[in-house]
């Protein structure tokens, strides 16, 4: 978001409008905190080693060992118990073999994504869910997905 305000600043938008920029950056930055996501991720001896990323509502994080990109848009509270990111893949994007040990659902914004694992092929509008424990294997060129866990993810609190 804040790349977007300086942009918005460089092209002389208002101050009014930037003014309500920035309070809602800040009102995202109290409400999004940072959360603690776990994989298991598959070695081709069958064991599980444990993958564990940090992510914030504040700016992209970039996972050059898979090509893709990933946000926080939503932690849990008491109401929803349910962690949210999303996820941009880059040409050659892959997330090999993992599993979780709770609920996933990815919903295809754009593109297309292909479950190697599972020998599944979503494209923009699909939803796909992902039980408990299930092995699967993520891999697109160009994607634009909107991942989900139920129960939540820890969420952390800042500062990082």
């Amino acid at each position: 978001m804040k790349k977007l305000i300086d942009k918005l600043k460089a092209k002389h938008c208002s101050d009014e409008i930037l003014s309500d920029l920035n309070e809602a950056r800040e009102n995202l930055r109290k409400t999004i905190c940072k959360v603690e996501i776990l994989s298991h991720m598959m070695e081709e001896d069958g064991s599980c080693e444990v993958f564990t990323s940090y992510l914030d509502g504040e700016d992209w994080h970039y996972y050059d060992e898979f090509n893709c990109h990933a946000i926080l848009c939503s932690l849990s509270d008491k109401k929803r118990d349910i962690t949210v990111i999303n996820v941009k893949f880059d040409k050659g994007g892959y997330i090999p073999p993992l599993k979780h040990d709770r609920i996933k659902t990815i919903y295809i914004i754009h593109g297309k994504l292909m479950d190697e694992y599972n020998d599944t092929l979503l494209k923009e509008g699909d939803t796909y869910r992902i039980e408990p424990d299930r092995i699967h294997s993520l891999k697109s060129d160009d994607c634009l997905c909107t991942i989900s866990w139920k129960p939540a993810y820890e969420a952390k609190e800042k500062p990082f």
